[in-house]
């Protein structure tokens, strides 16, 4: 409630600011992170479109807008706008690894697998494990099946817990046509307690 006050005090005070000057695209900026506090999306973003109408080259403004349209399940737009940002900053891993998630959610994957590539080798592949968790995911929506089983199974070689990996190699064998090991992983996952509607419907209806 008191965090809720203060967003709604702080709307109040920034339009109050537009009110005055009009070109203040900090203050559209601060309206629109406010906005994005109180959860209301559809404001938050047009306060973001303001502040860069009024200054094209914000990126601060254009980085949050990027996270507020991934929130929004918006990743094309958001892609155009980290795109902007890379312009200027191409090595930054932050803006690299949200453009990687961007990609990945918008099916564009070997466009995201050549990116984290690249993001594994700015971070001088100190994330191995995140690395081929991402890429194996990618490849396991291209198809792919058996090169994501590999990355899997180097992910489980050092972290055997790992459940993503785990769930997703079993879809792997399953596409692979290895419907027995699949099978076997599935039961496991459910006598384990994950109790996924992916799991129990793949149990159902391929592992009778």
């Amino acid at each position: 409630m008191i965090e809720t006050k203060k967003y709604y005090r702080a709307v109040v005070s920034y339009k109050k600011a537009i009110e005055l000057d009009s070109t203040n695209a900090n203050a559209y900026f601060k309206c629109a992170l406010a906005y994005y506090g109180l959860a209301n999306l559809s404001e938050a973003r047009n306060y973001f479109n303001l502040a860069i109408t009024k200054n094209s080259n914000y990126t601060l403004a254009r980085y949050q807008r990027s996270m507020l349209l991934i929130h929004m399940q918006q990743f094309g737009e958001a892609i155009r706008d980290l795109d902007f940002i890379l312009g200027k900053s191409p090595n930054d891993t932050n803006f690299i690894f949200l453009k990687c998630v961007a990609l990945y959610h918008h099916g564009e994957y070997e466009d995201a697998i050549n990116l984290f590539s690249r993001l594994s080798e700015l971070r001088q592949h100190k994330n191995p494990l995140e690395d081929k968790l991402f890429i194996g995911n990618c490849h396991l929506h291209l198809k792919n099946n058996e090169e994501a089983i590999s990355l899997y199974n180097e992910v489980l070689s050092k972290d055997p817990d790992n459940y993503e990996a785990l769930i997703n190699r079993a879809f792997a064998l399953l596409y692979v046509g290895k419907k027995k090991e699949a099978c076997k992983e599935f039961e496991s996952f459910v006598q384990a307690g994950y109790h996924s509607e992916a799991v129990v419907s793949s149990l159902k209806d391929h592992c009778k």
